[in-house]
């Protein structure tokens, strides 16, 4: 079972690669962050996704992710 604090921790400290998308079974989003890792762009949709992620409340995220 996955975890919404563990997945929104990945979001901000694994921003430059995207490891919350590995975490939350988004492979194809994964491989395209760590390609693009070097532009920037990846962290910065991390963060946004961090946010939202830590936003939602746990029932959604149950719903959606596990």
């Amino acid at each position: 079972m996955k975890s919404r604090l563990v997945a929104t921790g990945l979001a901000f400290f694994g921003a430059v690669i995207g490891l919350h998308n590995f975490y939350l079974g988004k492979t194809t989003r994964g491989i395209i962050s760590f390609i693009f890792s070097g532009t920037g762009i990846p962290t910065i949709i991390s963060i946004f996704e961090g946010i939202k992620l830590f936003k939602m409340s746990d029932e959604e995220f149950n719903i959606r992710y596990n």
